[in-house]
């Protein structure tokens, strides 16, 4: 069971370090220095921007829970491609942020091959891939606000 976590509300301080979802790894967070541009506008509206690394980890680590426990909700492919079959995985958390998907040639023996398969990551299509990141933001906002509801009712 993942951590509760709340996304950062309105844009970073100017210079400060905050963090995002990094797809590449289940450890790794995108450490970003705010600069106060559009992408980060994105991000921040679409709740995915943390003050911690443990926050946007323990976000990631809530939605891949999510994702398990709702498949038909993303589309992901649920049965192990053979190698050299060419599908779409998700990069990055940042919906109408381009590139949100790219192709993958599948290798069962490449170590982040593996890690997108076995965390719903892999798409047969470009749209399906694109369609789960925009869900996948959604979920994480939810439940943000949901954190951020229990802790002002707790003070």
């Amino acid at each position: 069971m993942s951590k509760e976590f709340i996304c950062i509300n309105g844009l970073p301080e100017l210079d400060s370090i905050y963090f995002s979802l990094d797809f590449s790894d289940f450890d790794k967070a995108l450490a970003i220095k705010s600069v106060h541009d559009w992408v980060e506008k994105e991000l921040t509206r679409l709740s995915l921007c943390f003050l911690t690394k443990e926050d946007a980890q323990e976000a990631k680590k809530f939605l891949f829970e999510y994702m398990k426990e709702n498949p038909e909700e993303f589309s992901y492919i649920t049965d192990e491609p053979e190698a050299g079959t060419v599908i779409w995985m998700v990069t990055n958390a940042f919906p109408e942020y381009v590139p949100i998907s790219e192709t993958l040639i599948y290798d069962p023996s490449n170590p982040e091959s593996k890690f997108k398969f076995e965390f719903g990551l892999l798409y047969r299509t470009q749209e399906d891939a694109d369609k789960s990141i925009n869900t996948m933001s959604r979920v994480i906002s939810e439940k943000s606000k949901h954190n951020e509801d229990k802790l002002t009712q707790a003070s």
